[in-house]
């Protein structure tokens, strides 16, 4: 069941499809014609404003607006890939060293696809700031070859 908003929304669309079909570009344009509209209204929630207990959809009216807009939800976005606070970033780290310290290949992986999960998980520990010697990557990299590869390595 569409709510009040849903329900704008697809009367927007509708009205935008009767525009198009009018100005005769539906059939020279196309799908390209739908991948711009949604392309420009982007995947966010359109801003709303209540007045009277009634939402109304308030699309940005300027250039300076728009641009604004799509800044401010590619920063959102970047901040909740990358960032987050202090806590969560400890976390993380933790988490990041026990994989560490509990890293095994896989018999089913070749020797390339091991190391190349260890250094994965390496490089991700050093933008977290723990650095770790080569001595014990190597190290660590034969310990944790699977058993088929123990007559082939002296530890």
């Amino acid at each position: 069941m569409l709510g009040l908003k849903g329900f704008l929304v697809l009367l927007k669309l509708m009205l935008l499809v009767m525009i198009i079909t009018a100005a005769g570009y539906v059939s020279t344009a196309g799908e390209d014609c739908w991948n711009t509209l949604i392309i420009l209204n982007g995947d966010s929630p359109l801003p709303t404003r209540t007045v009277d207990g009634v939402e109304t959809l308030v699309p940005p009216t300027t250039v300076k607006k728009k641009l604004a807009r799509k800044n401010e939800l590619k920063a959102r976005a970047i901040e909740k890939r990358f960032g987050g606070n202090k806590e969560s970033k400890k976390v993380h780290k933790t988490l990041l060293k026990q994989q560490y310290e509990n890293f095994n290949g896989k018999s089913l992986e070749g020797l390339d696809q091991i190391y190349d999960r260890l250094q994965k998980l390496i490089s991700q520990l050093e933008i977290h700031g723990e650095t770790i010697s080569q001595e014990d990557v190597n190290l660590k990299l034969l310990r944790s070859l699977p058993s088929e590869w123990k007559t082939h390595t002296l530890i």
